[in-house]
């Protein structure tokens, strides 16, 4: 019942890494709209590599949910069939549960305020 944003993302991206901050802060004064990451790391490398970029990037405030499959950045597809092959993807998720938009590599500044009237 609850408008979210769903990012796909890895530590191992650099397109995630540069739109994280952008993310933590929208989720900051959006607190009405839930952020959600998900990371498409190994499942194996999660307490190594995943809660302490979240933990050193003050990003714990938002969900937080990890991929475990094998193979995660693969995996996707089977989830999402229509996935771009990419990362980062962005999902904008109405308070209905419908997917009305998707990111398909790093967003910015003018892309979250399009996010933030699509979900008003």
């Amino acid at each position: 019942g609850r408008p979210r944003v769903v990012n796909f993302w890895a530590t191992w991206c650099g397109p995630c890494r540069a739109e994280h901050p952008m993310l933590s802060d929208f989720a900051r004064e959006n607190p009405a709209i839930e952020m959600v990451w998900v990371s498409l790391d190994l499942a194996s490398l999660h307490d190594a590599k995943v809660v302490p970029y979240v933990v050193d990037g003050g990003y714990a405030g938002m969900t937080q949910l990890q991929l475990d499959d094998p193979d995660p950045a693969m995996a996707i597809a089977k989830v999402m069939p229509t996935w771009p092959d990419i990362v980062p993807v962005t999902l904008v998720v109405d308070s209905a549960g419908q997917v009305i938009h998707t990111y398909a590599g790093g967003i910015g500044d003018d892309e979250l305020v399009a996010i933030r009237g699509m979900l008003e």
